[in-house]
């Protein structure tokens, strides 16, 4: 049996951009030296609401970052909503030091007006570098007063 068939599509999908997106981060140079966050605190961005999929995926992420990045520091989520994730991404883009000490949490909502050239966008995503990334997929719903039971109703 192929992983393909053992995980399903959707899941293979994602595990492929995970493995990806791993091998690029592997073909970056490394620093020399291993930066110590011990007695820091790092702010992770979230250019969205409380209690959103993305508010919730980075305080899930959060723990985790402090407890294996070097010196175990104190992660704290900052929520800066707006613009469709617009003003928390440009504020990221203005305001992050290249100390490692924030990070910026986005979705295809932040890359979507990047991509489609929104004049509002005051970032370059060649100026940041992944360091986490999690296969994540979009659900469409719909009222279940409509008596739909599955896409073939709707067409």
């Amino acid at each position: 049996m192929t992983i393909r068939k053992m995980l399903g599509r959707s899941h293979f999908i994602g595990l492929s951009v995970a493995l990806a997106t791993a091998t690029a981060a592997a073909s970056t140079p490394v620093r020399a030296e291993t930066p110590d966050f011990s007695k820091k605190t790092i702010e992770f961005i979230v250019p969205f609401g409380v209690g959103g999929g993305s508010d919730t995926w980075a305080r899930f992420n959060a723990p985790f970052l402090g407890k294996y990045l070097p010196g175990n520091p104190t992660v704290v989520v900052k929520n800066l909503p707006g613009g469709g994730s617009i003003t928390g991404a440009n504020q990221f883009a203005a305001r992050a030091k290249a100390d490692g000490l924030s990070l910026l949490g986005t979705s295809a909502s932040t890359q979507f007006p990047y991509l489609l050239s929104d004049p509002r966008v005051r970032f370059e995503y060649k100026d940041w570098q992944v360091v986490l990334a999690a296969p994540t997929g979009g659900v469409i719903y719909i009222n279940t007063n409509l008596g739909v039971k599955s896409l073939a109703d709707l067409g």
